[in-house]
């Protein structure tokens, strides 16, 4: 019963890695930066443990390819806010 328990938990880290990038670009394209960074910084350390998984490996560089956007579209408009 532990190790189904175990299964489970895991089935559910995995499967709610698979939702992130489109959960990222989501946030990122309603203005939701802080809750983007959230999310990502929660799920970072799950894409470490799996990154040995081809899929996993996919969904982490997408998910690097959306938060380094973001990091860019802060940056931008803190200049734009000096300038």
């Amino acid at each position: 019963m532990k190790r189904l328990t175990k299964a489970s938990q895991s089935l559910k880290r995995i499967h709610s890695l698979i939702g992130l990038p489109s959960r990222l670009e989501s946030l990122i394209e309603d203005g939701s930066y802080k809750e983007a960074a959230e999310a990502y910084n929660c799920a970072k350390p799950r894409l470490i443990k799996y990154r040995h998984i081809s899929a996993v490996s996919g969904i982490d560089e997408e998910c690097t390819k959306h938060i380094n956007g973001l990091k860019l579209k802060v940056k931008n408009s803190n200049q734009l806010s000096f300038d």
